[in-house]
């Protein structure tokens, strides 16, 4: 699976970084959506499945792989994953990082397109 040759390409990328680095994991994962409700009356159920697993499998890999300590993990789902939480806790993991730390950052959820020269739809 390609994710997975992904994840433990990261990981040995992380886990041979030199002893004194830290390795940090923020972890975001959101399935929890508002509904649209269109002029016509008409809905759109954005709520999505698989996202808040997903969070959950990446802390578990790299905590379980030994990359990163629970003590450097932050994992934030559905709600407490919105505004101004994110930012703060953001920032908190960021004030800990010195130079030579490993940051890992994992996002599932809804994203968006944007218009790109290299795609044959040309967006990206």
């Amino acid at each position: 699976m390609k994710s997975s040759r992904m994840l433990t390409a990261i990981a040995a990328a992380a886990l041979s970084a030199s002893s004194m680095a830290t390795t940090y994991l923020f972890a975001v994962g959101i399935n929890d959506y508002a509904t649209i409700y269109y002029e016509d009356g008409d809905t759109a159920e954005m709520d999505l499945n698989g996202c808040v697993p997903d969070a959950k499998s990446y802390v578990s890999y790299f905590q379980n792989s030994g990359v990163v300590s629970p003590l450097n993990t932050v994992m934030l789902t559905d709600g407490a994953a919105a505004g101004a939480n994110l930012v703060e806790s953001m920032r908190q993991m960021f004030s800990k990082l010195v130079p030579g730390d490993k940051f890992i950052f994992t996002y599932s959820g809804h994203g968006t397109q944007i218009p790109s020269d290299f795609e044959s739809d040309g967006l990206e």
